[in-house]
């Protein structure tokens, strides 16, 4: 209840999106992934769309691994978070379905940088470049993350769309 009415407030104030992230949602499965997951988001996802339509609603199931596209199928956002981890079949179902992808490097990367970090960007926005996709990390910046290595990533990223 808290959140819905904290995201209506976030709308009032002018928003054109939303993101609910659900950062412990990777510990639960079976009937108390359903409950404490999936029934939330559902109604926050349902309240947000009878309060305002137009209002883009993106998800982050954390850690949710096999049950991304359950989330997806269920709670119905218009975009999906991800992290390093989530199955196949979200990329068909998000297509067919009109779902925008968010994700994926991981923050230790960043962290690391170098090679690895510049070859695992260019890998995901390759695998992803079939897909509506927003570029982000998997879990946010780590708080030690060299600000070189930021600068590094988007250049990546902007440099990859260049070419």
């Amino acid at each position: 209840e808290l959140s819905i009415e904290y995201l209506k407030k976030q709308i009032d104030s002018g928003v054109d999106y939303v993101k609910i992230f659900d950062s412990w949602a990777g510990l639960l499965k079976g009937k108390e992934y359903n409950r404490y997951i999936i029934e939330p988001n559902k109604r926050i996802s349902e309240e947000i769309n009878k309060y305002s339509p137009k209002t883009m609603k993106i998800f982050f199931p954390r850690g949710s691994n096999r049950n991304y596209l359950k989330f997806i199928k269920e709670v119905k956002p218009n975009v999906i978070a991800l992290d390093n981890n989530f199955p196949e079949e979200v990329f068909s179902f998000a297509k067919k379905n009109d779902v925008v992808l968010q994700g994926n490097l991981n923050p230790s990367l960043l962290l690391k940088g170098g090679k690895r970090l510049k070859e695992q960007t260019k890998k995901i926005l390759k695998t992803f470049e079939c897909h509506k996709h927003i570029f982000n990390l998997s879990h946010g910046v780590l708080p030690q993350t060299p600000l070189e290595n930021v600068e590094k990533l988007v250049e990546t990223v902007r440099n990859f769309y260049e070419t």
